[in-house]
This record gives C-alpha cells, structure tokens and sequence, in this order.
C-alpha cells in the first residue's frame, strides 16, 4: 500500500512535535517556555519547527508572562 499522503508546507498547531520531551504532542499544546528555550539556544535542525517557532515567538512571549492573549499562527 501506498502512502500518497503529502508532506507538509509549513507545521501549524496542529502538527505532532517531531522529537524531543513533548514528541508526538501537537505543537499548540506545548508549553510556550518550551519553544523560548529551543528559540534562545539557536533553534533545531528541522527548518519548519523553526519557521513555526519565528512565527509565533511574540505569542510564545505573551504566553510565558501569563498573558491570556493567544495569538499563534494556525
């Protein structure tokens, strides 16, 4: 059988995380702080985890100091 599945452009907050701690976990429900360390340590090797993470580093940023506001690209 076939996979004709096509990989995805970009992630969104639906896509699983692809490795790490919270693997398998959709990105939008992985804690803020989470993505501000990967952020302050030169990101990861996956190109769209990092364009994901430059996308919403604001909302990471709002989130992490208890702001309610949740504004991450979907």
């Amino acid at each position: 059988m076939e996979n004709n599945k096509k990989p995805e452009e970009f992630y969104t907050d639906n896509t699983p995380m692809p490795f790490g701690k919270h693997k398998g976990k959709k990105l939008g429900n992985i804690p803020a702080a989470y993505f501000l360390y990967l952020i302050d340590n030169g990101g990861t090797k996956d190109k769209k985890l990092n364009q994901y993470m430059q996308s919403n580093e604001q909302a990471f940023k709002l989130e992490r100091c208890g702001s309610q506001y949740n504004n991450r690209k979907r």
